[in-house]
């Protein structure tokens, strides 16, 4: 009887603690979320959490990497931006962090979070620069660069389950094109949540 008792104690300590996990990541996954407007679930923003590797730092506003916790001392601000990248009624995150405050492209850096083919969300870039969409059109996942200092840009391709380097494009190419930034398409796509 003992050995049932404490059994059955344990594992309700387990499943409280990890309850309060649960609701310490939704509080954190609501905070990421609060200033954007997002269709996703609570269990979806928690998703994004996990896999954006943020913690919350003290100061209960930023955030800082988790893999490396001596950023806690100088975390960094987030923006959330909810977009539909290829028009299809499912919802893809971009998130902009760093040290947003500065004019300097290359103190922030930018994740995008698209669903793959089996329909989990997946991370993909996270490096310094702003995120463009180039020739951004209905029913494809449009190339993306990032932008920062120089004269040529890697171009990024959606594989069905990830983005990767497809080729190199120089500053004059890219001027040539219709580019679109993340902050753009993101405004583009909240003012379609007003509307319905």
């Amino acid at each position: 009887m003992k050995k049932l008792a404490l059994v059955l104690l344990v594992f309700g300590f387990a499943s409280f603690y990890s309850f309060a996990q649960d609701i310490n990541l939704d509080q954190k996954a609501n905070l990421l979320f609060s200033k954007s407007n997002s269709q996703l679930t609570s269990a979806e923003k928690i998703e994004i959490f996990r896999l954006s590797g943020f913690e919350l730092a003290a100061n209960g506003t930023q955030f800082y990497h988790s893999a490396n916790p001596e950023e806690a001392n100088t975390p960094f601000d987030v923006i959330v931006h909810p977009i539909d990248i290829n028009n299809d009624g499912i919802e893809e995150i971009g998130i902009i962090y760093g040290q947003l405050n500065t004019k300097k492209v290359m103190d922030r850096s930018t994740l995008l979070f698209v669903r793959d083919r089996s329909g989990q969300f997946t991370a993909n870039l996270g490096l310094p620069g702003a995120l463009i969409f180039i020739n951004i059109n209905d029913r494809v996942f449009s190339d993306v660069i990032i932008s920062g200092p120089g004269y040529e840009f890697p171009v990024y391709r959606w594989n069905g389950y990830a983005y990767l380097k497809h080729k190199t494009i120089t500053k004059n190419k890219l001027g040539k094109l219709n580019l679109t930034y993340l902050s753009q398409a993101s405004y583009a796509y909240s003012r379609t949540l007003v509307r319905e």
